[in-house]
């Protein structure tokens, strides 16, 4: 039983930490803009955009009139600013889970992120964003995600430290 709830616990942990680290939906910016029969859905992984740091997008595509997903094989993308190209190509849709792309800023200011979904040769819709880039902070206020996963782990093994205590008491 001890091994049992000791592997829960690493499980729960390790999930936590996937979901914090990968998910990038629904905890940060959110950009939508209709395109015909079409809402193009951005998420990001902060609430703030800053240089240095580490951007994750979420690129999805729903049906206008029933927010169902939408069928696309993928993307192309582009992030520019003051018509300089900073990262431009396509990505492909997942299989499983959302299509994302982590990206660094290298500096402060107005990008704008062109996007374009399509399925197979057909072109759904293609749109742009602006994005405004801070400069990166000397200081961080709150949590990094670097210092989120080292407390995710300490959390961990006090659970588990405990859960190992509880059982061994109920041995005793």
């Amino acid at each position: 039983m001890l091994k049992f709830s000791l592997h829960l616990n690493v499980f729960l942990v390790a999930a936590v930490v996937f979901a914090l680290s990968v998910s990038a939906h629904g905890i940060g910016q959110k950009f939508e803009k209709e395109a015909g029969p079409y809402l193009v859905d951005i998420g990001s992984n902060t609430l703030t955009f800053r240089a240095g740091d580490i951007i994750a997008l979420d690129f999805n595509i729903l049906e206008k009139e029933t927010r169902q997903n939408a069928e696309f094989t993928d993307i192309w993308m582009r992030i520019e600013k003051e018509n300089k190209i900073f990262v431009a190509g396509g990505l492909s849709k997942a299989r499983f889970g959302g299509t994302f792309l982590s990206y660094v800023f290298p500096e402060a200011g107005e990008y704008k992120l062109f996007v374009r979904f399509q399925n197979g040769e057909e072109v759904l819709a293609e749109m742009e964003f602006p994005l405004v880039v801070e400069e990166r902070k000397n200081q961080q206020s709150g949590f990094s995600g670097f210092y989120s996963v080292v407390l995710s782990f300490i959390l961990g093994g006090v659970m588990s430290a405990g859960t190992m205590l509880f059982f061994r008491k109920k041995q005793v």
